[in-house]
């Protein structure tokens, strides 16, 4: 399988090899979680358009028939919207979106961590 990897991911995965071979400060952390942020921004649009999509086609299955020909129900329209291209988007840029949340989280600590650790060196 192909490496399809997003940017973010991409950049963390450098960043952190980085860190492992020890040469990084608060402030570079601080850099990477500024660019994290970006990703979040840009993530954050495109769930937004996803769902309104997903909103949009949700509407025309509810409004359907089913194949009796009687009114879809709510239940059998949100299998069906779920199981969609637009439900499978939408999904996909809720997790990223959540992923990118939680490494921004995970970058918080460890600069709070290195900032922590410099205020102790500083102090003895």
């Amino acid at each position: 399988m192909p490496d399809v990897k997003p940017n973010y991911r991409r950049e963390f995965d450098e960043f952190m090899a980085t860190y492992n071979s020890g040469g990084m400060d608060a402030e570079k952390v601080g850099v990477l979680i500024t660019r994290m942020a970006q990703y979040f921004c840009d993530a954050n649009q495109t769930a937004s358009f996803a769902q309104r999509v997903f909103n949009g086609k949700y509407a025309v299955i509810v409004d359907s028939e089913d194949a009796n020909g009687k009114a879809m129900s709510a239940a059998k329209a949100k299998i069906l919207i779920d199981a969609s291209d637009e439900g499978k988007e939408l999904t996909r840029s809720k997790m990223e979106l959540e992923n990118i949340e939680q490494l921004i989280n995970a970058l918080k600590y460890l600069q709070k961590g290195m900032l922590q650790e410099y205020a102790h060196i500083g102090a003895n």
